[in-house]
This record gives structure tokens, sequence and C-alpha cells, in this order.
């Protein structure tokens, strides 16, 4: 129990070290206590810079303008789009949130095609031509 509150306290550096580092312009690498801190918002800024942006090539008979136009109001149905998934999963929240309950749907009716009888009828042929007659 003795070693319980053991701590490490770092030594200053040496000048010489200090002023090397300094020329050379080195950066110290993260420590424990940085890596934990919360990160500014204005280092992680998500907005689009001019070279992140995706190359538009123009075919011959299409124009600048009309390139942007489609761009800009493809860039809205996508907008739109989103927001109508996040406003459907919120209600879907909300309507399985209501007061705790477990809502069971009533399982639709599956409709047997025409192959799946005659399959059935042929099984039960077979029973019936297996069976011996008293």
């Amino acid at each position: 129990m003795a070693g319980k509150n053991i701590s490490f306290l770092k030594p200053k550096t040496p000048s010489f070290i200090a002023k090397f580092k300094e020329k050379v312009g080195y950066q110290e690498s993260d420590t424990v206590e940085t890596k934990f801190e919360e990160s500014d918002s204005s280092k992680l800024d998500n907005t689009e810079h001019e070279d992140e942006k995706p190359t538009v090539v123009l075919g011959s008979n299409v124009s600048e303008a009309e390139a942007d136009d489609f761009i800009t109001r493809l860039k809205a149905e996508e907008d739109a789009s989103l927001e109508e998934e996040k406003r459907k999963d919120a209600e879907r929240k909300d309507s399985a949130e209501d007061d705790g309950k477990i809502v069971f749907k009533k399982p639709t009716k599956r409709k047997s095609s025409d192959s799946e009888k005659d399959l059935k009828s042929k099984a039960d042929d077979k029973r019936n031509q297996n069976l011996p007659v008293l």
C-alpha cells in the first residue's frame, strides 16, 4: 500500500536541447492529458474547402451556369431526402417508445402459388398409393 500515490515529475529540458528544438521547429507529441481534452469545434469544421469538392467535367453542349444550377438543385434534393429520413426515424422512435409498450403487428398472409398446391397434391397422391388397402 506504500506505492499508492506514485507520480512522475518530468524534468526540465536542458537549455541547449530547447534551443535546438526551437531552431528545428520540433513540436512535442501529444501527452495523456492532451489526448483526453475535448477538441475545439473550430479544428473540425464541416465546411467544404475548394480542393475537397468533386471535379465536374462539362459536356460539349453544357454551360457552367447549367452545371452549377444542376448541382445546387441536386444538393437541395439530397438535403430534403436526408431531412425526410430523419423525420421518419424520429416518428418510428416516438411510436416505439409510446408508454413503453411493445406493439405486435398482425402478420400478412402469404399468397400460395399454384405450384405449391400442385406439390402438395402430388405428395398426397404418393402417400395414398403407398398405403395398403385393407
